[in-house]
């Protein structure tokens, strides 16, 4: 015979004991998923740092949508689900509606007699419904449409709202539109089930 004490196993403690463990256990989880979540989204950073490069600080929209692109894919990230599944794909997407504004901002006006018209507005609607097409196709593929979708909408709309500062506020109305259009019909494919 052993003049060990039997191992204790967590059923032979007393209450008072798990829940202190379970909570340790709990925020160490937490904090370790802060953490993924504030590297992984490091890239979302990219354009605050393009738009500064550019001289870009007077500008108040494109600084707002970079600096909160950010925090709302570290959010999305560490929500996990949809939500994380959406953020670097709708990073990725979000990058269309800004180089189609990029480009179309560096082609000036297009003039037609004496009526001129700036490219800006036309290239951030056409810019948001590429971007949201592309998220609603890939999200096709996610459990948590919800989520997904909630999070690629506002994660797309934030980087083309950067390029689409050309155009101000209309511009962000133009993204904002062409978002949410472009992700209408692939959201309205949603009603089957997902594919597995």
């Amino acid at each position: 015979m052993s003049d060990r004490p039997p191992h204790e196993g967590p059923s032979d403690r007393a209450p008072d004991e798990i829940e202190p463990t379970l909570a340790r256990a709990r925020r160490a989880y937490e904090l370790a998923r802060l953490r993924r979540a504030l590297v992984h989204a490091l890239p979302s950073l990219a354009l605050f740092v393009v738009l500064m490069l550019e001289g870009g600080a007077r500008d108040t929209t494109g600084l707002v949508a970079s600096l909160a692109l950010y925090p709302t894919t570290v959010l999305a990230l560490h929500l996990g689900q949809g939500a994380g599944a959406a953020a670097l794909p709708a990073l990725l997407f979000g990058l269309v509606p800004f180089v189609i504004v990029r480009v179309a901002e560096s082609s000036g006006h297009v003039c037609l007699g004496e009526a001129c018209v700036s490219w800006c507005l036309p290239a951030c609607v056409i810019g948001g419904l590429a971007g949201g097409a592309l998220v609603g196709a890939r999200g096709r593929r996610e459990r948590d449409r919800l989520g997904y979708a909630l999070a690629a909408i506002t994660l797309v709309v934030l980087e083309g709202a950067v390029g689409c500062r050309c155009a101000g506020h209309a511009g962000l109305a133009g993204i904002v539109l062409g978002t949410l259009a472009g992700t209408t019909v692939p959201w309205l494919a949603w009603r089957t089930p997902p594919v597995s």
